[in-house]
């Protein structure tokens, strides 16, 4: 439930700070969902996945990703 007055008297930097107050529980809980959902609700999914195997998974994609753009930062000459 949001609060009308904080949003009317607020700028909006300022409430939207204390609208997630976990990261990492919120990412959870929408892992949990998802493995809930199966594959045909949450596309992360298979049949036999577990709120933290969707946790781990996503988390060796990024890691894997940032290894990537590491190693070809020097050949494109990104900054």
């Amino acid at each position: 439930m949001e609060d009308p007055l904080t949003h009317a008297s607020e700028p909006s930097h300022l409430y939207w700070a204390r609208r997630v107050e976990s990261v990492d529980e919120t990412f959870q809980g929408f892992a949990q969902g998802c493995a809930l959902a199966g594959p045909y609700g949450c596309p992360l999914a298979t049949n036999t996945s577990t709120g933290p195997g969707i946790v781990e998974w996503t988390k060796d994609l990024l890691a894997v990703r940032l290894s990537v753009d590491h190693r070809l930062k020097p050949r494109l000459h990104l900054k």
